[in-house]
Parts: structure tokens; C-alpha cells; sequence
């Protein structure tokens, strides 16, 4: 157990890291474009579901098709067969790589924007993916 200065220690630390991390100029300022590609995401997989029919191909071009399909495993259909389990397994290692590339934004500097922009996107599309298996 922490004493009570231990415990006063560890609050005072914490206070003065959370002040620091908002304060320096890290990458944090480029999470506006994970909300961005977040918005895009649930945008896009809205209209997919309302204007097209399962499994049926909507020709766009003569070479571009759009169909609706659905996969509640992982890439090409890893982990398909878990019975419900995959989704939560999937939803923690992403929460994870959530939490490693927001520290990860947090501790790089603001210029190296090209760093920052493709972990955005990544951030973006990780948060996306929680949100659909959680729905």
C-alpha cells in the first residue's frame, strides 16, 4: 500500500505529466484529422447499408463495382469462427494500439507532420473499427 506521501508523490506526478503533455507542442494537435476519418468512416458505412443490397454488385464504372458485404472476423475472415469472441478480442487490441499511438502523438514533436498525419489516420481508423464491432 503507498503511504501518503508516496500517495501525494504519485498525484503530483501525474498532475505535472498531464500539464506538460497539453502544454509542449506535440502531435496531439493533429488528432482533429482520427475525428475527421472517424466522421468519414461511420459517414460512408451509413450510406453503404442504406443504398446497397447485400451481396449485390452497383456497377459504377465499367471496372469498378461496390458491394455490400460484411465480415465480423478480421481480415479475410481471421478469427471468423469464434462464436462472439473475436469481437472482443479484436476491440482490446485495438483499444491498445489506440492508447500506444496517442502516447505516441503526444511524445513526437509538432513539425514532423508527416508522422503525426499517418498516425492520425491510423488512430482514426482503429477508433472506427471499435465503434462498428461495438454497435
Amino acid at each position: 500500500m503507498m503511504g501518503r506521501t508516496q500517495s501525494r508523490t504519485f498525484v503530483y506526478e501525474f498532475a505535472s505529466m498531464k500539464m506538460k503533455l497539453f502544454k509542449e507542442k506535440n502531435a496531439l494537435v493533429w488528432l482533429w484529422l482520427s475525428l475527421f476519418v472517424i466522421a468519414l468512416d461511420q459517414v460512408t458505412k451509413y450510406l453503404a447499408n442504406h443504398f446497397l443490397v447485400l451481396n449485390q454488385p452497383l456497377k459504377l464504372l465499367p471496372f469498378f463495382n461496390l458491394t455490400l458485404r460484411y465480415n465480423p472476423g478480421a481480415a479475410f475472415g481471421f478469427l471468423n469462427n469464434l462464436g462472439g469472441l473475436q469481437i472482443w478480442i479484436l476491440t482490446v487490441i485495438a483499444l491498445i494500439v489506440v492508447a500506444v499511438i496517442f502516447l505516441w502523438l503526444a511524445r513526437i514533436d509538432r513539425s514532423d507532420w508527416v508522422t503525426a498525419c499517418a498516425l492520425s489516420f491510423i488512430l482514426g481508423g482503429a477508433l472506427g473499427n471499435v465503434i462498428d464491432r461495438l454497435r
